[in-house]
């Protein structure tokens, strides 16, 4: 079978917004009872209308007692109405709302659907099943309303616009179609039904020639076997689909053939049921589920939903009337119809049957003959019209029957003709009479709301364009073209601009197809437009012989307790008539169309009144319109409920805005009641003054939030509103429509339950437009001038700097650096090095500028005498207080840690820092200093000064300490602003290759800046000022300051030194319980050999010795340093008014005002691994705890208190070990407090680090433990939560960590879920405010946030006003300028982050202006969420129950999000698919881990920290422990990752390019939608509730840059590992439908960015023409080829003249995935082979072991003492694999002395190549060049792992 599928390939639906909005709020994990539809158009619904239309339907006289409430009558009392009321009551409710689309909600169809099922699948020779959508989301079964050839109009329409095709053919066999049915544009039709051939060999002839077009068979007749299985082989060989409306049964149908599932659609009516049924309405559609979902939205276009009277009617017959069943189908059992109702037969057929029941009447009483003649029927009325009327049977026909009588009559007819058109003219008649306005010649009852009559109008009847008022109903899908014309600002019609629009179109063919469509009271603004303004614009236009069309669909409809009259254009040109203005025949123009949707509260009726003057107009409307079946169930209910007296009808209609002014008022007071504090945004309801449509407007709408958007957001948590710009189409009104919701009065909620949703609304609203704000807006830094350096200085600083620059380009004619090797490699570094030199240099040249902006206004803060300088002074030479460090510490900013993730050379920065310096201060920039900054530069160039160890942190503090002091003089100088900076500044003291002493040295680098600052400035002041003294012991510590910072790193550096040889003490050469040999042990006791424990013991405590000597040594440093900090200190506060007086000299001036206390602005923030605290040897630990307190006891004697505050312990899982830890920080504490009282010494807080999964999932559980060991130790009279708050202070989530186990998505699911059950358990022990949760942010570029992104808050389009935009609409095109990118990176969100070096480096090369904002909105953003936890906190302490949900719900709102189901089921699915693709499945025993394992091993590190990841607990005796080395790491599925976060993140996504942030996103997205899912479709689901969560533009812009998309480097690998390995299965099936996906994640990142999607694609796909319009960023995401990286190829898709700055900067960006590939070709020449070889052996050992453990679980083998000896260094580290391989090793000689072993193992261990899997790949030259290599992808993508 050929494949046709592009041949019958359909254009992709454009959603409208009012459906987005209802399907996402019909999916939302919200109870329909909770849900806020004001989305939806429905009428009012209320059981008060519904019983009173139920009355007047029965003919019961409401006595009129001005109470809208009771206006109706218990009909249930009344015997003689019984047979009827329950239909009628059953149809009222029916055909109140609209039905669902498709006339049925999938996930609950209704009764008609469950018959037409069983019709399907029961009682026939076949069964066919079809699907309802209510598992996959893909209807193949829908209903339709109109008959058949009105369903085929639909279906034709719906082929016409959405079939690609330029041109389809339709065959017609055996059935006659309406002319009008034959002119859609693309269709040819051909009639096969009468040609004397066989009409199977005739459309073949046809299909030889149209082979390449698609073909349909309009199939009226059933067909033989023979035939239908001729023109399925037709089919097969021809692009052919078959269209039946034969009502055949399923083994005459196509549909039963093999392959044409999807080749058939049926068109079924009532008839399939009984014979009795062929002139009902209701039409089943069934087949192909893409066809069925265009013909859904055209029949929604075109007619609105299916008629809901329609489908009660036929469930009602199928259910109760007994017919004989002509077609032999065995019905399904129901109730059998009440006895009475089949002997009511009324057949009046004669005059005399007519008398007799008049004269029985008059023989009961008079005064009811007087009511049926005077108020009932209107006989006057009707018989003086009927010599008019009667040949056109304008006449009702039922005048004389109660509404029993005309049901009953209704079944006994229900198959004929002339009874529906008995019934039609007898409610056309009624109807007039009621509406007198109406000629009846020339009105048409049209069974459809009014968009069918406006439709027929449009597409059939010759009226192609229409002009009309913008914030309209839809009136594109009723006319070929459409003319918007703005409203005035106060919504009012602007009839000069319509006029202006005629005259500009006018001509005499414009005006024979042209009309104005006034829609007036208006949908969707709710307003009554002038009466005068209508009647001017009418005259105007009938005077023209244009054609005015009144849709009418809001007659009288007002909130309000009476019925305002609002004149209808009929009404109005019948006064102009009256006046003279215009003749009887000008009325012509007018044509009026009346929907009883919401007038009569009908909506689901679908039933309309059109009335049409013009006599051409009006025929060709009738031809039409009777191929419509009417909607006779819908008739026969307006038709009883029309022949009453007007007054009751009228009575009727007062109830009915009377229940709206319920509701309007309701609405009101919910405003009107919120207090202020609770609406900041100022949102207001603009009462509605005719329809059912309010306004909510927002008073402050902040920049760059779009109502879409927020709509969206709303919809997701139940909230559905229709944003105004939702109806625009012009510019202007979009711009009025900008910050308005359309509300609806309509619908069931009373005014009880509008009044609470409504102030729900409210609150909500206000609530996510500020979390909104905070997603798309920075907080803004109000800067009260420009930062802009003074003229004069600022060209002095520049010739300066440009005189360095020149020396500096001077070295590349000098420096032989590249010139030792003449190669094609060297040329190309050598030029990429020039652009790499001007690029560093200009952001060091910015940095000059800034340092002299501020450097210039410090010194005017200092001229104008600034009252706050003696304040600023007092404060920075004054001591510490440990309350205020406390504070700072628990609202600190960030924690900057020293992740190896920095780009960058400290040492070139230095050194540049240093030029800077020589520049403002006016020095010479010496020759060696230029040669000195182009050797840093250089080797920052080649990755060779790049990498740094735990000494160079200290710089690295320094550095970052001296960028963050100029922002704050920044924020502190240029606003009103308050802020000072405090660096919680990382030190990992994990007790292995990281120093436990590194503390001191971080805070000793410090504290020696800080003095030699003071220092200097004091010198100064005894250089200026001769009066300013200072002790002599001062001055001889100052003269000696230099030599002594000297001495003091020397002891610093021989510290650290030691401290590595010392912790080999731990991991032994030899383990202590290694047997002697008997020779031994007599060698040792006869001292003819020496005992090797005593020689370690021996060699350990002399280092011992050593180092309690330099740490005596480093103590007594710190004594001496802090007492010089306090004394000078001291000192320069006490000469404040000296400095004060020599502040003219610039020189003091500056350097006294740019003194900050580095003290005060800095915390150190260590972390240990739990390990060091359950090590049976406690030398780690006790040294760690010594080191803190020493630290802190020393800096608050000399009154800076507190430089430690907290410890962080990472990996925690076990809360005892916490427990412990902090026992050892308190009796440390208290040792200390007991010798010396006075010393201000710190509770340490304890931070649990939480990267285990199951931990994370169970924290509740680890805090209570925490929690019962606070009550167990708190002191006499101290609170539980006192004490608690004393041990914790947060908490602390690896979301980079928690990733690598279970992927991005969830690990972020994770950490949101354990936030609240944190928050939540906090308030629960009244610890709210008292513990923050942090989130470290691992890998930058993803989820976690921790990377800076300049397009944060951006505009997305570069020019709103470009011609290409003139494409689109005016409302959308005005929409472009508000759209701005969402906050990303540390921008988003208000979470307590962690800082890595990548970020932290970056934040040192912003502009100073950049970092200020940075700084500032963080403070800001963190403030507002702490304040909303506090705030939702409350009303769980100490109040109601009732509140207390509330409180627990907003805390969920705001730490979880709204819980949704559908994306937790996806984050499962993505877990495992993720977890297969890296570590396999438990059979694959590996995954692609191991090669990225072998990759981070063989890349050298940028810091000296593992880049392995530490093992969880302790191994202990290892002839104990070998088996469960082995299965805690085989298979790697259950023990996941061997690297940390960023190692892996850098070796597979940057290195073997399988992008980590995705990797089996696809995969899982494919997985999600073969599943069922009940709450919708899953596509639907996807983009409503799965996309939203994800990182859209992160997403897109890693895939971009990074993925190999032909896994070329995988495929290199794949060949190490054993065939069949699933996990490149996985990965492959991941790739493969990666393409399918993508364009939902470029539609989510428009929609994010607040624009409706559908505008700006077709067929999924952006807009090509449209790409020169985005900021370059954006574009290259959403061209069509989201891996292209050729320009040409982007270009050539792209019409017209384009930018060529645009065209540039997209040419940069597509450059960069090509050099990234281009470095990494480079890497995997040097990795390749290795790498390979590792892999390979590790596979093969991996599987053995597996293969063998599995075999032999139970068995005891003999470990080897001896050779345990040989590997016993490797078995105690941190190093996983070394545990691993050694373990392994062990494991195999053991198991080779009982059993056999596979062959290549044997050779393995011979060959030692086991252990060589662990030998350093390679050379040092090699490594060199792979650090340049990998620092180019990491300088290309902006980040490093």
């Amino acid at each position: 079978m050929k494949d046709f599928n592009s041949i019958f390939r359909l254009k992709s639906i454009k959603a409208a917004k009012v459906s987005e909005i209802s399907e996402s709020t019909a999916n939302s994990p919200v109870p329909p009872e909770e849900r806020v539809n004001f989305h939806i158009g429905n009428p009012v619904q209320d059981e008060r209308l519904f019983q009173y239309y139920l009355n007047l339907v029965h003919g019961k006289v409401i006595e009129n007692n001005n109470q809208p409430d009771h206006f109706f009558n218990n009909l249930y009392d009344d015997e003689n109405y019984k047979l009827s009321i329950d239909f009628f009551n059953n149809l009222i409710h029916k055909s109140a709302p609209y039905t669902p689309r498709g006339g049925f909600n999938k996930n609950k169809p209704n009764e008609l659907i469950t018959l037409f099922i069983d019709w399907l699948t029961k009682g026939q020779q076949e069964s066919l099943p079809y699907d309802l959508g209510d598992k996959t989301g893909k209807r193949e079964i829908i209903l339709s309303s109109g008959g058949i050839e009105e369903s085929l109009r639909v279906f034709l329409h719906a082929i016409s616009e959405y079939l690609i095709a330029d041109e389809i053919n339709f065959f017609i066999y055996k059935k006659k179609l309406p002319e009008h049915l034959k002119k859609y544009a693309k269709l040819n039709f051909y009639d096969i039904s009468n040609n004397g051939l066989s009409f199977t060999d005739l459309l073949e002839q046809y299909l030889i020639k149209n082979s390449d077009k698609p073909n349909f068979l309009l199939m009226g007749e059933i067909l033989p076997e023979e035939t239908r299985r001729r023109l399925r082989e037709l089919s097969l060989t021809y692009p052919l689909f078959f269209i039946e409306v034969n009502n055949a049964f399923n083994n005459q149908s196509l549909a039963r053939e093999a392959k044409m599932i999807n080749r058939v659609i049926r068109f079924l009516t009532p008839e399939i049921f009984s014979n009795k049924y062929s002139l009902l309405s209701t039409i089943f559609i069934i087949g192909n589920a893409n066809f069925l979902n265009i013909i859904e939205t055209v029949h929604f276009q075109l007619k609105g939903t299916p008629s809901a009277s329609e489908i009660e009617l036929l469930t009602f017959l199928l259910k109760n009337m007994n017919f004989k069943n002509e077609n032999n189908y065995t019905y399904p059992q129901f109730n059998e119809v009440v006895e009475e109702f089949n002997q009511v037969r009324f057949l009046h057929k004669s005059l005399e049957g007519f008398q007799k029941n008049v004269e029985s009447i008059v023989l009961k009483t008079n005064d009811i003959i007087s009511s049926l003649v005077d108020k009932k029927f209107h006989l006057i009325d009707n018989i003086q019209n009927l010599s008019v009327y009667t040949k056109y049977n304008y006449q009702d026909f039922f005048v004389l029957h109660n509404a029993s009588q005309v049901f009953s009559l209704f079944l006994e007819n229900i198959n004929s003709v002339d009874f529906y058109n008995n019934l039609i003219n007898s409610f056309l008649f009624s109807f007039i009479q009621t509406h007198k306005v109406y000629d009846p010649l020339s009105s048409v009852v049209v069974s459809g709301s009014s968009r069918t009559a406006l439709g027929i109008l449009g597409f059939h009847c010759g009226i192609k364009q229409v002009i009309t008022t913008d914030l309209s109903w839809t009136y594109e899908h009723c006319f070929p073209n459409v003319i918007t014309i703005p409203l005035t600002d106060d919504y009012e019609i602007d009839i000069e601009a319509i006029k202006f629009e005629i005259e500009k179109n006018y001509s005499p063919e414009w005006r024979k197809q042209s009309a104005v469509v006034i829609n007036n009271p208006n949908n969707a603004t709710g307003r009554i437009f002038n009466e005068e303004k209508i009647k001017e614009l009418v005259k105007w236009c009938v005077n023209r012989k244009i054609f005015l069309i009144d849709d009418l669909s809001y007659q009288n409809v007002t909130p309000d307790i009476n019925i305002k009259e609002i004149k209808t254009l009929a009404q109005i040109a019948n006064e102009l008539i009256s006046e003279g203005y215009i003749t009887k025949d000008d009325k012509r123009y007018i044509i009026t169309v009346h929907a009883l949707s919401k007038t009569d509260a009908l909506a689901g009726a679908r039933l309309s009144v059109v009335e049409i003057c013009d006599k051409e107009l009006l025929s060709n409307f009738k031809k039409i319109n009777e191929s419509i079946k009417p909607n006779i169930a819908a008739i026969l209910l307006t038709y009883l409920f029309y022949r009453n007296d007007y007054n009751d009808i009228f009575n009727y209609w007062v109830l009915r805005n009377y229940i709206f002014s319920e509701r309007m008022e309701a609405i009101l007071k919910a405003k009107e009641y919120l207090p202020q504090e609770r609406n900041p945004y100022n949102i207001d309801i603009l009462p509605a003054k005719g329809s059912m449509y309010p306004l909510l407007k927002i008073g402050i709408l902040p920049s760059g939030l779009s109502l879409d958007w927020i709509s969206s957001g709303l919809a997701r948590q139940g909230i559905g509103m229709v944003p105004l710009t939702t109806f625009a189409r012009t510019q202007k009104g979009y711009e009025l429509a900008r910050t308005t919701f359309r509300l609806t009065l309509g619908g069931t909620d009373n005014a009880e339950i509008l009044y609470k949703k409504t102030r729900r609304v409210l609150i909500d609203l206000n609530r996510m437009i500020e979390e909104e704000s905070l997603n798309y807006n920075k907080k803004k830094l109000k800067v009260k001038k420009e930062a802009k350096v003074e003229h004069h200085f600022l060209s002095e600083y520049e010739l300066r700097w440009k005189d360095f620059e020149n020396k500096l380009f001077d070295q590349f004619k000098l420096d032989y650096f590249f010139s030792k090797k003449e190669n094609s490699e060297t040329k190309l570094i050598e030029s990429e090095f020039k652009d790499y030199v001007s690029t560093r240099l200009s952001i060091f040249k910015n940095k000059l500028f800034d340092r002299a902006f501020v450097l210039e206004e410090n010194l005017n803060f200092i001229r104008d005498k600034n009252s706050k300088i003696k304040d600023i002074f007092e404060y920075e030479f004054y001591k510490d207080n440990l309350s205020r460090r406390e504070s700072a510490f628990r609202s600190r900013l960030y924690d900057r840690t020293v992740h190896p993730t920095q780009m960058y050379s400290l040492n070139f920065e230095i050194e540049i820092n240093k030029v800077i310096d020589d520049i403002l201060s006016k020095k010479i920039i010496t020759d060696f200093t230029v040669k000195k900054v182009f050797k840093e530069i250089s080797d920052e160039f080649l990755g060779l000064n790049v990498a740094i160890n735990s000494s160079d942190e200290s710089s690295e503090l320094l550095l970052d300490l001296e960028v963050l002091l100029n922002a704050e003089s920044y924020i502190n100088l240029l606003t009103d602003s308050s802020f000072e900076i405090f660096l919680s500044f990382w030190g990992d003291w994990d007790g292995s290759n990281r120093p436990s002493g590194q503390g001191h040295r971080l805070v000793a680098t410090v504290l020696i800046e800080n003095v030699e600052r003071m220092a200097s400035l004091v010198k100064k002041l005894q250089h200026i000022d001769s009066r300013f003294v200072i002790k002599p012991e001062l001055k001889a510590e100052i003269h000696n300051l230099k030599e002594k910072s000297i001495n003091f790193v020397k002891i610093l550096n021989d510290i650290t030194s030691l401290t590595h040889q010392l912790e080999t003490r731990f991991k032994g050469v030899l383990p202590y319980y290694v047997k002697l040999g008997r020779f031994k042990q007599w060698a040792i006791k006869y001292h003819l050999a020496r005992n090797p424990l005593k020689t370690e013991w021996e060699h350990n405590d002399r280092l011992e010795q050593k180092m309690i000597d330099l740490r005596r040594k480093r103590r007594q440093m710190f004594e001496e340093y802090f007492s010089l900090n306090k004394n000078l200190r001291k000192t320069l506060y006490n000469s404040i008014p000296t400095i004060y007086d020599n502040l003219y000299i610039n020189e003091i001036a500056l350097e006294s005002i740019k003194f900050k206390d580095l003290l005060k602005r800095v915390i150190i923030t260590p972390r240990i691994h739990q390990k060091l605290i359950t090590n049976q040897d406690q030398f780690a630990i006790d040294t760690t705890v010594h080191n803190i307190n020493e630290i802190n006891e020393i800096s608050g004697k000399y009154g800076n208190p507190g430089m430690i505050l907290a410890l962080q312990i990472s990996m925690s899982t076990q809360p005892d070990a916490l427990i412990l830890l902090d026992r050892k920080m308190r009796a440390k504490r208290e040792e200390v407090l007991r010798t010396d009282t006075k010393t201000e010494l710190p509770n340490v807080w304890l931070i649990p680090l939480f990267e285990d999964k199951e931990t994370v999932k169970n924290i509740k559980s680890y805090l209570d433990k925490i929690w019962d060991y606070a009550f167990q130790s708190r002191k006499l009279q101290q609170s539980t939560a006192d004490r608690f708050s004393t041990i914790i202070n947060e908490v602390f989530i690896a979301g980079s960590d928690l990733s690598q186990f279970i992927g991005q998505p969830s690990s972020m699911l994770m950490y949101k879920k354990a936030k609240y059950d944190i928050i939540n358990w906090a308030t629960e022990k009244s610890l709210l405010g008292k513990i923050r949760v942090k989130l470290g942010s691992g890998e930058p570029m993803q989820r976690q946030g921790g990377y800076y992104a300049p397009q944060s808050g951006q505009p997305v389009f570069i020019n709103s006003n470009n011609y290409r935009l003139q494409k689109l609409k005016e409302s959308t095109r005005k929409s472009t300028v508000y759209a701005s990118t969402p906050l990303m990176g540390v921008f988003a969100g208000g979470d307590l982050r962690t800082m890595q070096s990548n970020i932290s480096e970056k934040m040192r090369f912003l502009s100073l202006k950049e970092l200020s904002e940075l700084l500032y909105h963080i403070k800001e953003s963190q403030s507002f969420y702490e304040m909303e936890l506090l705030r939702a906190g409350e009303p769980l302490t100490d109040t109601r129950l009732q509140f207390k949900t509330k409180g627990l719900q907003e805390i969920e709102r705001l730490t979880l999000g709204k819980r949704d189901s559908v994306f937790e089921e996806f984050c499962n699915i993505f877990t495992d698919n993720f977890c297969h693709i890296l570590y396999g499945k438990e059979e694959d025993v590996i995954g692609l881990h191991i090669i990225s394992y072998f990759i981070a091993r063989s890349t050298p590190p940028l810091r000296d920290r593992p880049t392995i990841r530490p093992d969880k607990g302790n191994i202990g005796n290892r002839g104990q422990k070998i088996l469960e080395r082995i299965s805690e790491m085989i298979p790697l599925s259950k023990y996941g990752s061997l690297l940390r976060a960023i190692a892996h993140n850098q070796a597979q996504t940057m290195i073997l390019g399988i992008n980590q942030l995705t990797t089996g996103l696809f995969r899982s997205l494919d997985i999600f939608t073969q599943k069922s899912h009940s709450e919708g479709d899953n596509i639907t689901l996807i983009s409503e509730r799965i996309l939203p969560h994800l990182p859209v533009y992160e997403t897109l812009h890693t895939l971009r840059i990074f993925q190999d998309i032909d896994l070329l480097y995988v495929g290199k690998m794949e060949r190490a590992y054993p065939p069949g390995n699933s996990a490149f299965h996985a990965l492959r099936e991941d790739i493969d439908v990666m393409l399918d996906y993508i364009p939902l994640f470029q539609q989510e990142l428009l929609r994010r960015h607040g624009l409706n999607v559908s505008e700006f694609f077709e067929n999924g796909k952006f807009i090509s023409d449209l790409l020169p319009t985005l900021r370059p960023d954006i574009a290259v995401l959403l061209q069509y080829d989201l891996f292209n990286t050729d320009l040409d190829k982007l270009l050539s898709n792209i019409s017209g003249k384009i930018d060529s700055e645009w065209i540039n900067e997209v040419s940069q960006l597509l450059e960069i995935p090509k050099r990234i590939k281009f470095w990494r070709d480079k890497i995997w020449q040097l990795l390749e082979n290795p790498v390979y070889q590792r892999v390979n052996s590790f596979c093969e050992l991996a599987l053995a072991l597996n293969s063998i453990s599995l075999k032999n679980k139970q068995k005891d083998l003999n470990f080897n003492n001896k050779f345990q000896m040989g590997l016993g260094k490797y078995i105690v580290t941190d190093d996983t694999m070394h545990q691993f391989l050694t373990a392994a090793v062990e494991y195999l000689k053991a198991y080779s002395e009982t059993m056999e072993l596979p062959v290549n193992i044997i050779k393995a261990l011979n060959e030692n190549r086991i252990i060589k899997i662990e030998e350093p790949p390679l050379t040092l030259e090699e490594q060199k060049k792979l650090r340049f290599y990998v620092l180019q992808i990491a300088r290309l993508a902006g980040e490093n792992g």
